[in-house]
């Protein structure tokens, strides 16, 4: 053999052992992203049912025909939920979802589990994207990776019927595919960080812990601390930005993994203890459990094997890998097209969106970028009734008042509500705020009497902005949004 062949050889050979060095994963690991994300899905799906009637029917805040007109991602955009504006029908589907989460965590038939949960929590994102937070997407994508991936052959119901695998790692190409797409959630975050609030003042923390509306005790606590601040706006940009690629090192595997999940559930614990955010801290620790290492789980090491698919031969893993490729593929395009659409628009024109809205594969990582919350607040929607008192339709058990909630955060009902509010004082949003009025005027006059009906009121919002030189916050100020109709004069009497 001549000295180019031995080279190319032993290259080959590098390769092929870098890449299983990658695509390997641990059966447990996988099993407890399943169990942790399936916990997640549950809880979240909880929520929604107690909001059917406001959130996804069309009595409520977004009918079907304003969905279409302001919401609708675009061609290639569906909704199983969208089906029927009747509650009974978000119940039904809903319920379905609930089952399909509990047969997930528990490992009951897993791969159909996470099928179905992954159509109906597509589908339940599409109905609703006023109310979509960063969780929504994350577990979008986990559960899309996770079909691909045997989540369900340990610490299951499966494995009661099937027995112990003969090991306990796997290789396959989807493994590659969820490492890429764990860390495009944080990469491409740093890459749209682009205010001088992240990449020069360092000042964006700061302002984060300053968002009332997402502050808990421990972030106004933190906040009087600019210096550290600055310091975990730095240690958060260079995290995001380099963290990921711990996952990809092929060699010293076990490593690098072990440090960059206790790096990165370091990182959402910090943010679950300061920032009331929703379920998105906690998806992503979930995510995080799939890379911790075999030897966490046993000194015994395992043989890593190919057959990762229990429901058929090479024909179809191929199969299931070729999807996969062309999936990450795209997936990455549309990532790097969200940094700067213009540049990028030509290696993934838009007019193969459709692909992407049809395959919910579609994804956009802000995460306070390009810089934090600033315009931090609350509304206020004061109602005179019949009998004169007066009322605050957002919180129907105290009287009105523009007084500051001492806790901010902890002051809505869920984080749906958290996140609808915050999307209605947008500009952009301004068409929907009728529809909130509408919709709580309606329901307080039908669970009231004649005495306690809704004469007038007023929608406004309590502005308390966040100055970008991170010095000073701006005073409060209020924004009447919206006021009832002007009655209608009384026609004169005629003789």
């Amino acid at each position: 053999m001549t000295p180019l062949l031995q080279l190319l050889k032993k290259g080959a050979s590098w390769i092929a052992a870098g890449y299983r060095a990658l695509a390997t994963a641990d059966l447990r690991s996988l099993a407890l992203l399943r169990i942790a994300l399936g916990i997640v899905v549950v809880s979240d799906l909880v929520v929604s049912w107690t909001n059917v009637e406001v959130f996804y029917t069309d009595a409520g805040v977004l009918p079907r025909q304003l969905l279409h007109a302001t919401c609708w991602p675009g061609a290639g955009a569906w909704s199983l939920h969208e089906w029927s504006g009747e509650a009974s029908w978000q119940y039904f589907l809903l319920a379905i979802g609930l089952l399909a989460g509990v047969a997930m965590t528990l490992g009951w038939h897993s791969r159909t589990a996470v099928v179905v949960t992954t159509i109906l929590w597509g589908s339940l994102e599409t109905r609703n994207t006023m109310i979509i937070n960063g969780a929504d997407p994350a577990i979008r994508m986990l559960l899309f990776w996770m079909m691909f991936l045997p989540t369900g052959t340990v610490w299951s119901i499966d494995q009661l019927k099937k027995g112990r695998p003969a090991s306990m790692v796997v290789t396959a190409l989807p493994v590659v595919c969820l490492w890429i797409q764990i860390g495009s959630i944080y990469f491409y975050s740093a890459l749209l960080k682009t205010d001088h609030t992240w990449t020069k003042d360092f000042t964006a923390v700061w302002q984060v812990m300053h968002a009332d509306v997402f502050a808990r005790q421990a972030a106004v606590w933190l906040r009087l601390f600019p210096e550290v601040c600055r310091s975990l706006t730095q240690c958060t940009v260079w995290l995001e930005l380099y963290g990921p690629l711990l996952l990809l090192i092929p060699f010293w595997t076990g490593l690098f993994r072990t440090i960059a999940v206790v790096l990165f559930i370091g990182f959402h614990l910090g943010i679950a203890v300061t920032m009331d955010i929703g379920s998105f801290p906690w998806a992503m620790t979930s995510a995080w459990c799939a890379a911790i290492p075999s030897y966490v789980w046993s000194r015994r090491k395992s043989t890593p094997t190919v057959a990762t698919n229990p429901l058929g031969n090479a024909w179809i893993r191929w199969t299931r890998d070729t999807a996969c490729l062309l999936c990450i593929i795209y997936i990455t395009l549309w990532n790097i097209r969200t940094t700067a659409f213009k540049r990028w628009e030509k290696w993934l024109p838009k007019e193969t969106n459709p692909i992407g809205y049809a395959l919910r594969v579609d994804q956009f990582w802000t995460m306070f970028a390009p810089y934090p919350w600033l315009d931090d607040g609350w509304f206020v929607l004061a109602a005179k009734l019949t009998d004169g008192t007066e009322v605050d339709l957002l919180k129907p058990h105290q009287e009105p008042t523009e007084q500051k909630p001492p806790h901010s955060s902890s002051d809505y009902k869920d984080s749906r509500w958290q996140k609808y509010l915050c999307n209605l004082w947008m500009s952009q949003h301004e068409r929907h705020r009728r529809y909130l009025a509408d919709y709580l005027v309606k329901k307080w006059n039908r669970e009231h009497g004649v005495l306690g009906q809704v004469e007038r009121w007023e929608l406004a919002y309590m502005l308390e902005r966040t100055r970008k030189d991170g010095k000073r916050i701006e005073p409060i100020t209020k924004h009447v949004v919206l006021r009832s109709p002007r009655p209608k004069p009384a026609p004169m009497p005629t003789n």
